[in-house]
């Protein structure tokens, strides 16, 4: 059964969650697939909407059912069928568009893109974490 006006629930009091042409059934699930730059699983001709498609799909955009960009190539920086995998040219960056320094203690101030730990420390220090870098001196 669908829902009238966007609504779903007992009394009709919850919205749509991010449903193509606010419709939905009465559990709350989109009967017409997702707004632009959601989707979500997809079981008995109905989709969830709760997951937002990758900053590294162009403009967002991607598939309703699959969450797979809907045109390609991926955004600079970003790789995989979803577009969901960043990458950084810049070895001494790491995070969201690659715009984290890398912390000054790590080895030749590289570090590991997802995280920001250090790949190596200089020779008598260690800790690899992005708050402290390779700051912590080894005991003898």
């Amino acid at each position: 059964m669908v829902t009238a006006n966007g609504f779903y629930g007992v009394g009709c009091d919850k919205k749509c969650p991010n449903c193509k042409d606010g419709a939905c059934d009465v559990n709350g699930k989109c009967t017409t697939g997702c707004i632009a730059k959601k989707w979500g699983a997809f079981a008995d001709n109905k989709w969830d909407c709760d997951k937002s498609c990758s900053v590294g799909c162009p403009s967002e955009l991607c598939d309703a059912k699959t969450g797979k960009c809907t045109t390609t190539p991926c955004v600079t920086n970003w790789v995989g069928d979803n577009c969901d995998v960043e990458v950084c040219a810049d070895p001494t960056k790491w995070g969201g568009s690659c715009a984290t320094d890398c912390p000054a203690g790590c080895t030749d101030k590289k570090c590991k893109k997802g995280n920001g730990d250090c790949l190596a420390c200089p020779d008598g220090l260690w800790g690899l974490s992005e708050a402290t870098g390779c700051t912590t001196a080894c005991n003898a």
